[in-house]
């Protein structure tokens, strides 16, 4: 049990040590190497209140035209192939009703 204490103990001091050293390096790396590269790939304008300004709807129109297209196209299809549109149902519920004899026409 004393044992595996010390191993822990010499084994933390070891990786505080090493961070130490190698940390700063790697650190100023990052700053120097990638940092730059980060900010120029990730930039976003920013309005004059400071805020991020939000062009996503630009491309999110494309999409919406997109499927807007695709649902028209797909209910006059469906509704061209078969002979059930919104008016004919109501007409033949106007002909169920009148037929019970609760419309008097």
């Amino acid at each position: 049990m004393a044992k595996s204490r010390e191993l822990l103990s010499s084994l933390r001091e070891k990786s505080e040590d090493n961070f130490q050293n190698q940390g700063k390096q790697e650190l100023t790396y990052f700053q120097a190497s990638i940092a730059p590269l980060l900010e120029k790939n990730f930039y976003r304008n920013v309005d004059e209140y400071g805020r991020f300004e939000d062009e996503f709807w630009r491309i999110d129109l494309i999409f919406i035209g997109f499927f807007a297209i695709e649902l028209t196209a797909r209910t006059r299809s469906l509704s061209r192939r078969s002979s059930v549109s919104i008016f004919s149902c109501s007409k033949a519920k106007g002909k169920r009703q009148e037929a019970r004899g609760l419309i008097n026409r």
